[in-house]
């Protein structure tokens, strides 16, 4: 058992760093921190899946197979958002430490996720494709499609660096990070694809829907 659980250092600074996200705000924020907050942002639905097991071994959920005792929205909507409140206040540390508006833009892709997020749980019952949509439907699958097309677009121009102004006045890409055109194209395709999977991520909605079967077909599609 103790060489399981070995190294215990670096399980201790993965605490600290979770422990650091947690109270962003209040802790200078390093590059460490910041990367364990977005692989939070990254590994909802396993945190969402551990809840469910926890509830699974906890109680007595076995005997009656009722899979709404542990599949429950409202822990489901706050450990979606809780990670991404964790970034927002990160940011917003950062900007007050550097005073880089850059940081300010980064708080705002988080916080259209945060309010996608909020807007899904405060109006959770999605219809089926008898019913009319709700202005509360609406307003949720907006949010979904601006905060795809805001961290999209953060992906490409500010983490990767495509279509930067250089010293000439031309606008260009780093060719440290690809040389080649292709495998821009091909990276910032596939990189639209993954935002689309990671706003699936961010969406509660009940198993056997019409919106997750809409949401299924489209990604096997894509």
């Amino acid at each position: 058992p103790i060489g399981f659980c070995s190294p215990w250092p670096t399980r201790l600074w993965i605490f600290k760093g979770i422990l650091c996200c947690i109270c962003a705000p209040f802790f200078t924020v390093t590059f460490a921190h910041n990367f364990i907050g977005d692989y939070l942002t990254s590994g909802v639905k396993a945190l969402i899946d551990f809840q469910y097991t926890v509830c699974y071994l906890a109680t007595d959920f076995y005997p009656t197979l009722n899979v709404k005792e542990c599949a429950t929205p409202t822990a489901q909507y706050f450990l979606t958002g809780l990670p991404l409140y964790f970034r927002m206040m990160q940011c917003a540390r950062r900007y007050h430490d550097t005073r880089d508006a850059s940081h300010m833009c980064n708080f705002g892709k988080y916080a259209v996720a945060l309010l996608a997020v909020c807007s899904g749980a405060i109006w959770p019952h999605y219809r089926t494709y008898a019913d009319v949509w709700t202005l509360g439907h609406i307003l949720n699958i907006a949010l979904l499609a601006t905060s795809t097309v805001y961290a999209y677009t953060w992906d490409i121009l500010k983490d990767w660096g495509l279509f930067i102004k250089k010293q000439d006045g031309t606008w260009g890409y780093r060719h440290v990070v690809y040389r080649h055109k292709h495998m821009i194209v091909f990276s910032a395709l596939t990189n639209l694809i993954g935002r689309c999977a990671w706003m699936y991520t961010i969406m509660v909605a009940p198993p056997g829907t019409a919106w997750q079967k809409e949401v299924l077909t489209l990604m096997t599609a894509v």
